[in-house]
């Protein structure tokens, strides 16, 4: 009888040691996953500035940009500071992109709708369309 008492408590312990190392990893599946899918996927679009804004969230804010390629497919894209592309100047970015003007961003990441995730631009190149020559933005 105590033999058995003791093999039931040996099994909950297990299970709730089980539980809460599965709940542990998920959360740290959770935390690290967004950052890394915002520096993979690298990818270079060609497009033209719509329009952009900056999103405030609970303390935090986000540059997104809204753009359109030559064959009319609308993309957005953000622009955050990021620790993994040791990346800081976000707002530096943001300022220097102007609306009407074709831009080919070289972007990491991809469009996650539930968690309203973006591509990232980290690099931004100035098109002009009419001798389809590229100039580097003046910093």
């Amino acid at each position: 009888m105590q033999d058995s008492y003791f093999n039931k408590l040996i099994n909950k312990l297990n299970f709730e040691i089980i539980t809460l190392c599965l709940f542990v990893i998920l959360v740290l599946v959770a935390c690290i996953v967004p950052p890394v899918l915002k520096v993979v996927n690298e990818q270079t679009y060609v497009v033209t500035v719509q329009s952009k804004e900056r999103v405030v969230i609970n303390n935090s804010s986000k540059y997104l940009v809204y753009t359109t390629d030559s064959n009319g497919e609308s993309y957005v894209f953000e622009i955050t500071d990021g620790l993994f592309k040791w990346r800081f100047d976000s707002a530096d970015t943001y300022n220097l992109i102007q609306v009407g003007e074709t831009y080919a961003f070289t972007a990491c990441g991809y469009r996650v709708p539930i968690i309203s995730m973006y591509p990232n631009i980290y690099e931004m190149y100035l098109i002009n369309v009419d001798s389809s020559d590229v100039a580097l933005p003046e910093k």
